[in-house]
């Protein structure tokens, strides 16, 4: 097979690396969802490799942690931004071609949702433009405390408790994450958000 042959299907048959397998379905979507589909997949393997060393990141700002995984999501190819203005400043503004845009607001997890919730109103009624295409996005969730599984499910019941038109729906992909949709006040678009849980919680017993 010579190289002026190869076809996409043939380039992701390849062994290739997941994140080079990334990069391709990047330059090749199509849609909206396809877009958001390859975003949402880089940050779920960075978040799986930040959380394989937590002790690493123990004493670091929350700021500090999301300029990381921008950091990281550029090295994979993407067009990603840390406080971007877009409505506000925005914590995660990632960028495609044909003017599609993905946003992500991150939050460290504290004793409530309290926090959480403010991020989710910054990103619904602050940055997200409820267009066709700017109408994806995720919240990031940094816990520093045992059994995340708690955590993620208090914050998903404060959510379905403001908002109880909101449809939500566990992520098969990875354990303690979930997808949201809901109908935008401005425009009427559905805006979906995909809520992003990294455990760095770190005691070790000896």
């Amino acid at each position: 097979m010579s190289v002026s042959n190869i076809s996409l299907k043939d380039l992701l048959d390849m062994p290739i690396r997941y994140n080079q397998r990334l990069l391709i379905e990047l330059m090749a979507y199509e849609t909206s969802e396809e877009f958001t589909k390859v975003v949402n997949k880089a940050i779920d393997d960075i978040l799986e490799r930040m959380a394989r060393n937590p002790q690493l990141r123990q004493d670091r700002q929350e700021n500090e942690i999301t300029i990381e995984i921008v950091d990281q999501l550029n090295s994979m190819g993407f067009d990603a931004s840390f406080d971007q203005a877009t409505g506000g400043h925005c914590d995660i503004t990632v960028d495609g071609h044909q003017n599609h845009r993905w946003l992500g607001e991150a939050k460290k997890d504290k004793s409530s949702p309290q926090w959480i919730w403010e991020g989710f109103l910054q990103l619904d009624t602050r940055y997200m433009a409820a267009t066709s295409k700017c109408c994806t996005g995720g919240i990031l969730v940094y816990s520093y405390r045992p059994n995340i599984s708690e955590v993620m499910l208090a914050w998903k019941s404060r959510l379905e408790n403001e908002r109880p038109t909101i449809k939500i729906d566990n992520c098969n992909e990875v354990v303690n994450a979930f997808h949201s949709t809901h109908d935008h006040e401005k425009t009427g678009v559905k805006i979906n958000i995909r809520h992003f849980p990294l455990c760095l919680f770190y005691e070790p017993k000896k």
